[in-house]
């Protein structure tokens, strides 16, 4: 991937789309202060227009129901008096183009967007989303919780995988849901205890979106690289799972990278702040990480955070894709270490460790 980084690229398949382009448009309504009544008036649409808008996502298969592009750009532009650069962001997540000169012209917008996408959506999340909030209705789950609130907490967890659209995850290694789906071993953070079937029925569901809308995921390379060590110097970090598990794991997580062109991973040095995995059409999955360490170090079992919760709250759900977009840039710029560099390392490693 070029550091010019494309933005249709990155949320490829129309349901993310969709989704984007209704939450950022309710968004820019409710920020103007207008119903959707008036909004219709003001960009001279009918109501069933602007209410098709936030069904979009419903309706990914049934193109009779999507409003037109033309729609969409009035709603843009005489309902919401919306600029260039939010313009452009929308209209690409809409159906992967930027505006033309003739729209340009025929709406009045002056500038030049071509090439700018990301870097308007970006800005658009920023402007829009309102930091992280914990709704009343989030779940608060700590590792001494009870079985029957693990349970429950599980049970959301199946609700985020079973979620059409990209997965969005930042984590120190690989989820638990890239292991091999027969097995079932307990989590590095004990939040599932052995033989759980929620844990192997999220595994499936995992695959099956997987192989439709993809995932993009960070993860710690120092940690990373300890995984693939058959004798790691810091056993905590590895859950403590002895190499024959790891092995099993690594082989199962290349064969789901390899057969699945929209599973893209990326590594950092950098120090984790949140460790989360989310979709954006429901629900946010979110456990806190207060990491002490520096660039390149490992943390320690110890650094992670306690509580957990589940949002769907809109501001909280960009909010999310903000930060994880803004890594994945400043990753993408510094031509971190890819999908194939991973697959080849593992390939090295499990050829060395028969």
């Amino acid at each position: 991937m070029s550091a010019n980084i494309s933005l249709d690229r990155l949320w490829p398949d129309r349901r993310d789309g969709y989704t984007l382009v209704a939450l950022l448009l309710r968004l820019l309504r409710e920020r103007a202060g207008v119903t959707q009544a008036q909004l219709a008036a003001k960009a001279a649409l009918s109501q069933g227009t602007i209410s098709n808008v936030g069904r979009m996502p419903q309706h990914v298969d049934q193109p009779a129901y999507i409003p037109s592009r033309e729609s969409i750009l009035k709603i843009l532009t005489w309902g919401l008096g919306a600029s260039i650069e939010t313009c452009t962001a929308v209209l690409v997540l809409f159906d992967g183009d930027e505006l033309t000169a003739d729209e340009m012209r025929r709406y009045q917008l002056v500038g030049d967007p071509e090439g700018q996408s990301f870097d308007h959506f970006l800005h658009l999340l920023d402007m829009l989303s309102g930091g992280v909030h914990r709704q009343k209705e989030a779940a608060q789950i700590h590792y001494t919780d009870t079985p029957a609130l693990r349970d429950l907490f599980e049970r959301q967890l199946l609700e985020l995988e079973s979620n059409p659209g990209q997965r969005l995850a930042v984590g120190v290694l690989p989820s638990e849901l890239t292991l091999p789906v027969p097995e079932c071993a307990p989590r590095r953070t004990k939040l599932v205890e052995p033989g759980n079937h929620l844990a192997l029925e999220r595994r499936k569901r995992f695959r099956e979106n997987l192989l439709t809308y993809g995932q993009r995921s960070i993860h710690c390379a120092g940690c990373v690289r300890q995984y693939l060590d058959p004798d790691p110097r810091d056993n905590k970090i590895v859950g403590g799972f002895p190499w024959a598990f790891r092995k099993a794991h690594l082989a199962s997580w290349r064969d789901l990278l390899v057969n699945n062109d929209k599973y893209q991973v990326a590594l950092t040095d950098e120090r984790f702040a949140w460790e989360f995995a989310l979709t954006v059409n429901d629900v946010v999955f979110e456990f806190g990480m207060h990491l002490g360490h520096g660039p390149g170090e490992v943390p320690s079992a110890e650094d992670l955070g306690a509580f957990r919760f589940v949002s769907v709250d809109p501001r909280t759900i960009l909010a999310f894709v903000l930060i994880f977009e803004r890594q994945w840039q400043r990753l993408v710029k510094a031509g971190s270490a890819y999908k194939q560099d991973i697959i080849t390392e593992i390939d090295r490693v499990l050829s060395k460790h028969k």
